[in-house]
């Protein structure tokens, strides 16, 4: 598993180092604040797997997976919000809205935070070591578990949908650029969903961050 963490462990550096340039350029650049907004969580997202996979007890690896959901709650949002921005859309009505769709990813993470009580996130947690070598966290997915997923998917669907109509209304450089965030999104779209259908080529392993 080390390869996979180190790999990770650059993912997460190279996010880190992204982020710093955008943040130099966010004076009056809303398309520069949206994507430090982003890219932090994902880095959040990258760093936090990557300690999870590299924790060996149950309560470390309950902890950094929890520490996880804070980019994976966040970087759907983030995702939309750099849309709207490169599509002309982050106007102060588009903004509030965001900033008011913050408070749902807080609600879910304080949900996914308090499941040992209540286990309506995931349910007969234990360690499994995997046929690839990895220790991983495994149980019974409950209902709120699809809610997080499902919450998220309908913010993909929503950029996804502004994207497509900006490329479809768009030329030149515009258009190619938005088409660049949108085929981006591909792949990081059938890694997640063979992880969420148990089909990844690691089994429990999401190829996602």
């Amino acid at each position: 598993s080390t390869p996979y963490i180190l790999l990770l462990v650059l993912n997460g550096v190279t996010c880190l180092a992204i982020v710093g340039v955008t943040w130099r350029h966010r004076e009056g650049n809303p398309a520069a604040l949206s994507l430090t907004f982003c890219w932090t969580a994902a880095m959040v997202w990258v760093f936090g797997y990557a300690f999870y996979l590299g924790s060996s007890q149950f309560a470390a690896k309950w902890f950094w997976l929890s520490f996880t959901y804070i980019g994976i709650a966040f970087f759907p949002l983030g995702t939309l919000w750099v849309v709207l921005s490169y599509t002309g859309r982050n106007d102060l009505g588009a903004r509030r809205q965001l900033i008011g769709g913050m408070s749902v990813p807080v609600v879910l993470l304080l949900f996914i935070w308090t499941n040992p009580l209540h286990e309506l996130f995931m349910s007969d947690m234990r360690l499994e070591m995997t046929s690839a070598g990895f220790a991983l966290l495994t149980g019974q997915r409950e209902i709120g578990f699809w809610v997080v997923y499902g919450y998220g998917y309908l913010i993909v669907a929503a950029t996804l949908t502004i994207g497509v109509q900006a490329l479809l209304s768009a030329s030149g450089v515009f258009r190619r650029q938005i088409g660049l965030l949108v085929l981006s999104s591909a792949p990081l779209l059938v890694a997640n969903l063979l992880y969420l259908f148990d089909a990844s080529p690691l089994a429990g392993f999401d190829l996602s961050p």
